[in-house]
């Protein structure tokens, strides 16, 4: 095996000590043993920033299993409002919550469910003006959006800023 590409395969190997200070261990200490993850890996997840364009149905799902998997930094854009006939695919919004942004709501229910990561929103829809911008603050864009003007606009930002661009849907 490569130098470079020596990952770190079971908790009883020494990684470096700045490594395992960030990770919730026992929340995330059983996918670290997966050989695909290892320590290392869970560190490198937990470095990515990952950007979600739209908290509806998709995003939902998507912002769920970032944090579960320990993404540590996770940026959420959307201008929408919760209504009542969105619940019944948009599990991170709630009943109580009908009104609020999604944006908002995505990040009140993504703390309950753990307070490690550090969630910026941005309770506006992404524009020309400000698509760059929010954009090139994030390693990885995940599009959730609904709309083709959006999911254009997402695709230039992410090209002019060099940033890995994923069209979920």
């Amino acid at each position: 095996m490569e130098e470079s590409k020596k990952f770190i395969t079971s908790i009883e190997e020494e990684p470096e000590k700045s490594q395992l200070e960030k990770i919730n261990m026992p929340r995330l200490y059983k996918q670290m043993l997966l050989d695909q993850i290892s320590i290392e890996g869970q560190s490198r997840l937990g470095e990515a920033k990952v950007l979600v364009i739209g908290a509806g149905g998709v995003g939902s799902s998507a912002l769920f299993y970032l944090v579960a998997a320990g993404i540590r930094t996770i940026g959420i854009v959307d201008g929408d409002f919760i209504d009542l006939s969105n619940l019944n695919r948009q599990i991170l919004h709630t009943s109580a919550r009908i009104g609020e942004n999604k944006a908002s709501s995505a990040q009140q229910t993504l703390l309950q469910f753990t307070p490690d990561p550090t969630i910026k929103t941005y309770p506006f829809f992404l524009s020309k003006e400000n698509a760059e911008e929010i954009i090139s603050s994030y390693d990885i864009v995940l599009d959730a959006s609904d709309n083709p003007s959006t999911r254009y606009l997402v695709n230039d930002a992410a090209i002019l800023q060099k940033v890995i661009h994923l069209l979920l849907s």
